[in-house]
C-alpha cells in the first residue's frame, strides 16, 4: 500500500503516464495495481520501477514512515508549549511530500488547527476542524478523541465553556493518552463556576502533567486548583498565600515572567476579595 502510493507521487511529479513508467518492465494493469495497493508484486520489478522513478525506495519509506512519529511530537511540543520545537516540527512536517496523502493527514489537519488557535487565527483553525469532523467516519479512535479535545480547546478560546465542556466530555481518556485535556475540563468548569469539578478535573490534570514532566503546565494547573480554595477561614487562607509564593518563586526561578504576574495578579483578587485591601494594593 504505501510503497504504491510512494511509485504514484513519483511518478506524477516526474510528468510519467502509467504506461510510460511500465515501458519494458511490466503492463500498464500491473503498475495501476501496485499504485493501489492490489497486487503482489516482485521485488526485481519494484527495483527497475525505482531506478526510472530515480527514488531509493527504502529512505522513502522511512520519510512515510517517520510522519506519525514526527506528529507525535509536534502534538507534545505543543502541550509542553516549546515555541522553537513547534515551529522546528511544523517546517519538517511541510518538507514531507507524503504530508497530505498518507493516512495521518487528517492527524495533522487537526494539528495544524491547535496550531492556528494559538496564533489566533481563529477561522483558519475553524475552517480545518470542519474539515475533519466531515471525515469523523474515516478517523480512528485515537484522532476523534484529539478532534474533540481541538473543538474543545475552540470553543473555549471563544469563551464558550458549555460548548468547550460538551466536546471535551465525548474523551475517552482510555482511547486517548494526551489527558491534558482534563485542564481543559478544569478551566471550563471554573469559567462556569464550578468549583468541584474544576478542582477534580484539575487534580486529573496536575497528575497528568507531573508523570510528563511538563512543568509549564504544572504551574497553570496548581494556579487554576489554588482559585477554586478560597476559604473564609484565615488559617486556611495563609496557607493559600503561602501556595502563592510558593508558586511565585518557581516562576522567577524558571523565568515565567507572564505565568509569574498572573499569579501576583490572582493573589491581589484574594487579598481584595477578603477585604485586606492595603495587601491587595502592596501586591
Amino acid at each position: 500500500m504505501k510503497e504504491g502510493l510512494i511509485i504514484k507521487y513519483y511518478r506524477e511529479r516526474a510528468g510519467l503516464t502509467q504506461t510510460q513508467l511500465g515501458e519494458g518492465i511490466c503492463s500498464v494493469t500491473h503498475i495501476s495495481k501496485i499504485e493501489r495497493g492490489h497486487t503482489q508484486y516482485s521485488s526485481e520489478i519494484t527495483n527497475l520501477i525505482c531506478k526510472r522513478l530515480k527514488i531509493n525506495l527504502i529512505k522513502e519509506l522511512e520519510k512515510y514512515d517517520m510522519l506519525e512519529t514526527k506528529l507525535h511530537e509536534w502534538l507534545d511540543a505543543m502541550v509542553k508549549q516549546q515555541k522553537e520545537d513547534i515551529e522546528l516540527i511544523k517546517e519538517e512536517l511541510a518538507q514531507n511530500p507524503y504530508l497530505h496523502f498518507s493516512e495521518t493527514k487528517y492527524f495533522h489537519s487537526i494539528l495544524l488547527a491547535r496550531y492556528h488557535l494559538m496564533q489566533g487565527e481563529y477561522d483558519k483553525s475553524k475552517a480545518l476542524l470542519d474539515s475533519c469532523q466531515k471525515a469523523w467516519n474515516t478517523l480512528d479512535r485515537f484522532e476523534r478523541s484529539l478532534l474533540e479535545h481541538l473543538w474543545g480547546i475552540y470553543f473555549l478560546y471563544l469563551q464558550n465553556c458549555k460548548e468547550a465542556i460538551a466536546h471535551l466530555r465525548n474523551i475517552n481518556p482510555k482511547d486517548y493518552n494526551n489527558h491534558e485535556f482534563y485542564f481543559h475540563l478544569a478551566t471550563s468548569s471554573h469559567l462556569m463556576n464550578d468549583k468541584v469539578k474544576a478542582y477534580h478535573y484539575g487534580t486529573l490534570a496536575l497528575s497528568h502533567f507531573r508523570e510528563t514532566n511538563n512543568f509549564k503546565r504544572i504551574l497553570d494547573t496548581e494556579t487554576v486548583l489554588l482559585i477554586q480554595m478560597g476559604t473564609n477561614d484565615l488559617c486556611q487562607f495563609e496557607e493559600t498565600v503561602k501556595q502563592y509564593h510558593t508558586l511565585i518563586k518557581s516562576c522567577r526561578a524558571h523565568k515565567e515572567e507572564a505565568r509569574e504576574m498572573n499569579l501576583w495578579h490572582n493573589l491581589a483578587v484574594e487579598y481584595f476579595a477578603k477585604g485586606f485591601y492595603s495587601e491587595a494594593g502592596e501586591v
